[in-house]
Formats: C-alpha cells, structure tokens, sequence
C-alpha cells in the first residue's frame, strides 16, 4: 500500500516538532525560564533583536513598558536587562540551571545559573508573575 505524499511530509514535519524544545511559556516557572533563555540567548546569539510580540509570551506587560521607557531615557540600558550583563556566552542557552524556586500566590522568584565556556559562570534571581494565566518575568538582577 502506497500511503500519500501528503501524509508522509504531514507525519514527517510532526516528528521533527515534537523533538524541538519548547519555546513556549510554561505552567511552571523553572520550564518558563529555561524555554525564555534557550529561546532568547538563541536570539541573542544570533544577533536578532527579540522581537516584542514574542517577548510578550515569556515578560509582563508591566516589565516590557519599563525596558522600553528606561532604553528610550538619556542613560538607557547600559546592558541587556534580561542577562544583566553586557557580554554573554553563546553556551549558556544550553546549560541552564533553575533552583530556589519559591511561589506566592501569584509570585515565583527563581535563581538562574549558566554555564558556558567563553563566561565561566554568571547568575540571576529572576522575578515572575502570572499573567494571561501563565508565569511571566517580572524582574531580573544579576547576582553577581
């Protein structure tokens, strides 16, 4: 039996999703930080600029007007506020370490810590919030 082309490519394209990791928030925090920072390092490292409609998915409303307001002021950023750093290591999308994570209510805070070869080491705790029913980053500070 000869099955159609169609459903070969439709099978296909579905096994191959099915292995990519998930970009997408997720209803844990620890999940919504690792799918963010794979995907947004990937970006970074790219040299694409996350986009906003995307950034929305994983960052508060409230976080993306305060990163937009303080980048258009006269001191600006300084450094990628999602990294708290100015440079990064490309590895760290693929060595991330979430722990501490504590919820409130609707509040988590996490630590994260990444790895990478060119940067040893580098942390953040990370602030989230539930919003549209999924966790969000709130706030981020470099810890070290």
């Amino acid at each position: 039996m000869r099955l159609p082309i169609r459903w070969f490519t439709a099978v296909f394209c579905l096994s191959f999703a099915l292995q990519l990791p998930s970009a997408e928030p997720a209803s844990d925090p620890a999940e919504t930080i690792r799918g963010f920072y794979r995907w947004y390092i990937g970006e970074v490292s790219a040299n694409r600029t996350p986009a906003r409609a995307r950034m929305k998915q994983f960052a508060t409303d409230r976080l993306l007007d305060e990163i937009k307001k303080k980048s258009s002021g006269p001191d600006g950023l300084g450094a990628d506020y999602f990294l708290d750093a100015q440079d990064f290591d490309k590895d760290w999308s693929r060595n991330i370490s979430v722990k501490d994570v504590a919820i409130q209510g609707e509040k988590a805070t996490v630590t994260v810590e990444f790895r990478g070869t060119e940067i040893a080491r580098h942390s953040l705790n990370v602030g989230l919030a539930r919003e549209a029913g999924s966790w969000k980053v709130d706030k981020v500070k470099g810890r070290d």
